[in-house]
């Protein structure tokens, strides 16, 4: 029986393709290896006060890349200007009631809510990151909050809360 003509491209391109696959285990095992080094020898050392030893045993990433690490600015600060901020969503208006996702986006930025949902690092850490897998609602207009019947909360505002009496 004879072979076709193409059977030798055909070998040759699975030759090619075996040895990509190995190339890219190679590259793969050798990163991982290298990642596993920096753990197990972490260079972040922990900020004199503010990140704990601990914080940085556990999470090391998190010391090294810490704000503390920063360097120390020099000279007065520069008061006024510009800031300039990439909108990838453009807001139609500022109304967050008739605006599109670009206005709730960085109308969030810009407007307070009556609650929040507690996000920040130090929960995460007491809650050992429950608060980033389910809604922990906290405070922001309000002082504070109690569910009086199951269809009703009662909310209590912060003196400094303002509202406008604008018509919609």
């Amino acid at each position: 029986m004879r072979r076709p003509a193409h059977a030798p491209r055909n070998r040759q391109r699975q030759d090619v393709l075996l040895l990509s696959v190995v190339v890219m285990v190679v590259l793969v095992w050798s990163s991982i290896r290298a990642l596993a080094q920096q753990s197990a020898a972490p260079e972040a050392q922990a900020a004199q006060g503010v990140i704990s030893s601990e914080l940085a045993e556990t999470h090391p990433a998190i010391a090294q890349y810490h704000w503390s690490k920063l360097p120390h600015p020099t000279g007065k600060p520069k008061y006024g200007g510009t800031l300039h901020l990439d909108l990838r969503l453009d807001p139609s208006n500022w109304d967050p009631f008739t605006g599109n996702v670009g206005t709730y986006t960085w109308g969030n930025v810009v407007y307070n809510k009556l609650m929040q949902v507690d996000m920040t690092l130090t929960t995460a850490f007491e809650t050992q990151g429950a608060n980033l897998q389910q809604l922990f609602p906290v405070c922001d207009l309000c002082e504070s909050w109690q569910q009086t019947s199951p269809t009703q909360y009662t909310f209590k505002l912060r003196p400094e809360a303002r509202w406008q009496n604008v018509p919609p």
